[in-house]
């Protein structure tokens, strides 16, 4: 009995602890860039620029018709 106890805190611990080194890296190498639309881009000019895509850009920024001047929120990988 008193080893099941020992092996379940040691499973909660596991569970409670830290994220992984990988899982964090992920997750802080993303960021936000703001991007002035300038004359002649596309949605399509843009995502290509920030390696991502179309529909990432129109959803983030609630934009489907561009103009000189918006800013966009891209987020890069």
């Amino acid at each position: 009995a008193v080893q099941s106890a020992r092996r379940e805190e040691a499973s909660l611990r596991k569970v409670n602890s830290k994220p992984s080194k990988s899982s964090s890296l992920h997750a802080s190498s993303r960021r936000q860039v703001k991007h002035t639309v300038q004359p002649g881009e596309t949605l399509y000019s843009i995502a290509s620029r920030y390696n991502t895509s179309v529909a990432v850009l129109r959803r983030d920024n609630k934009v489907s018709v561009l103009k000189a001047g918006d800013v966009l929120i891209v987020r890069t990988p």
